[in-house]
């Protein structure tokens, strides 16, 4: 692993790493976005990624890492009894996480993910305009008004709750 990480920071694997990740359609590249996370290789070209990515996966993944400001990535599972007199237990994920070196203005991350064309991304940029709401002012209704008439049911949910958010601090 520590040489794959190695060769990957070289400028220019990590750039050809960058464009896979933005080009692929298929695949399980917000995955691999993850796993590369544990290196701050990628920070650079999160935004990027963010606003150019064919997969939203990887839009959605980029943009929460970008609001977070942490990669966070599987590092394996581990078995947990839950009950050892009749062998019953679950696999629990095993974390690990990192702070992201690049930060991008919080409005300028939730105005262009409030815009993408795909319901996971602005699914993630309703979750995070409700954990900021009482900073946001006027764009903060704007926004609410917006996510709440959104086509999709999962965001127009985290709008009208972001709506009631903002009546009850008025």
């Amino acid at each position: 692993r520590h040489t794959l990480f190695e060769i990957i920071q070289i400028p220019e694997v990590s750039a050809q790493l960058k464009n896979k990740i933005v080009t692929s359609s298929t695949g399980p590249m917000s995955f691999m976005m993850s796993q590369i996370g544990r290196i701050p290789v990628l920070d650079e070209y999160f935004y990027d990624i963010a606003q150019t990515a064919q997969q939203p996966s990887v839009r959605a993944k980029a943009y929460r890492q970008l609001f977070e400001q942490r990669v966070v990535w599987l590092e394996g599972r581990r078995f947990e009894w839950t009950d050892i007199r009749y062998c019953k237990g679950k696999v629990k994920p095993i974390t690990g996480e990192r702070k992201v070196e690049v930060t991008v203005l919080f409005l300028k991350l939730l105005s262009s993910s409030a815009i993408d064309n795909s319901s996971i991304v602005r699914r993630v940029a309703a979750e995070f305009l409700i954990k900021d709401i009482e900073n946001l002012g006027d764009l903060g209704q704007k926004l609410a008004n917006t996510f709440a008439a959104d086509k999709s049911k999962a965001v127009a949910g985290r709008g009208q709750f972001a709506l009631k958010k903002l009546q009850e601090l008025s």
